[in-house]
Parts: C-alpha cells; sequence; structure tokens
C-alpha cells in the first residue's frame, strides 16, 4: 500500500500544447518531475487544457498520474484526464470532484459541458493518484489506481462521444470555487 509499481515517466513540454488557456491566471508551470496545471478561481466553466501532441489510435490504454493541492472548494472544482478532438471541438473528461469521481462531456471547446456519470470516492490532497481510460472498439473504460498496475473498473460507456481526430491531455477548472486549484501532472503512458 502506498508503493508506486510503474517506472514514473513524468511529462516533457515538447510531448505536450496548451491547447486551452482557461480563466486569465491560469497557468501550467513545468518542474523537473513534469507540469503544474493552476485553474485560476471564477465562475462557469473554463479548464485549463493540457494535450499530447500525437493522434491515438482507435484503441488505446492510456495512464496518467496526478496529486492534487489543497482541498477541492466550490461546487465544481475537478481535475483529471481527458480525450479531446480538435476536429469535432468536444472531449470527455474522467476527473476527481469535491468527493467523487465523473466523466463529463464537453462541448464548443469545452465552452458547455455536461456530467454525464458520478460515483462517490475521497482523495486526499498531496497523494498520488493513477487515472486511466482504456478504449476498445466500442467501449471506454475508466479506472483509477494508487501503485499504476492495480486497478478499480469505475465507469464503462459506449464510444458515443469524442469519436475521431483523439488526443489525451489533462485537464484543471476552479468553476465556481474560492480559491484557484493546482493538479501536478507527474506521469503519462500509452499503450
Amino acid at each position: 500500500r502506498g508503493v508506486v509499481l510503474v517506472e514514473m515517466r513524468p511529462p516533457q513540454p515538447g510531448d505536450f500544447t496548451v491547447v486551452r488557456q482557461g480563466r486569465s491566471g491560469s497557468s501550467v508551470e513545468w518542474r523537473p518531475y513534469g507540469a503544474a496545471l493552476r485553474s485560476a478561481m471564477g465562475s462557469g466553466t473554463n479548464p485549463i487544457v493540457l494535450a499530447h501532441n500525437a493522434v491515438l489510435p482507435d484503441v488505446f490504454d492510456v495512464v496518467v498520474g496526478l496529486v492534487w493541492d489543497g482541498s477541492h472548494t466550490g461546487d465544481q472544482h475537478h481535475g483529471g484526464v481527458c480525450l479531446l478532438s480538435s476536429t469535432q471541438d468536444t472531449a470527455v473528461s474522467f476527473d476527481i470532484m469535491n468527493s467523487g469521481l465523473a466523466i463529463r462531456y464537453y462541448y464548443l471547446n469545452f465552452i458547455l459541458e455536461g456530467r454525464v456519470a458520478l460515483r462517490s470516492y475521497n482523495v486526499a490532497p498531496g497523494v498520488l493518484l493513477f487515472m486511466r481510460i482504456v478504449q476498445d472498439g466500442t467501449n471506454r473504460r475508466f479506472y483509477v489506481g494508487s501503485n499504476g498496475k492495480d486497478w478499480v473498473l469505475f465507469f464503462e460507456r459506449p464510444i458515443e462521444h469524442v469519436t475521431e481526430d483523439l488526443r489525451f491531455g489533462v485537464l484543471v477548472d476552479a468553476r465556481n470555487a474560492e480559491t484557484d486549484f493546482i493538479v501536478h501532472f507527474v506521469h503519462w503512458s500509452v499503450s
């Protein structure tokens, strides 16, 4: 328990691009261990999004390692892994919010969003959490884990949103929050 069982692969600036700036004051700061994404507090949906530069194949397994700073404040503080399509101007995210894990569908370049699934889950600030999305020919499965090897399936959904020109990334949004929200992106893998 509490032991990471994968070789950590921190993100590098040459592999990722900020594709959405979020609110004024939001930022990505590159550090030796990866990237710190800060979403400035504010109202409405307006996440900062850091995306991998390569397009995903039709079948894939994406894993990211994230650490949350501080506590969740506001009604919609959230951050996690996402799949996005620049040609469709849409995205799907698997994220932690307050005391739950959620799947959200985004539209119109992250301006509108709708939560399509929610399940209770608690994450302590400063604890590494691995989030995983596996896509086969017809479904997407969403997992969490504490060590990068052992997984708990949280959701399984048909592939119905964000279906072409897929890239993966990390998003953070301090929506309706009392403080900025920071997520440290420390690991990624794609197979």
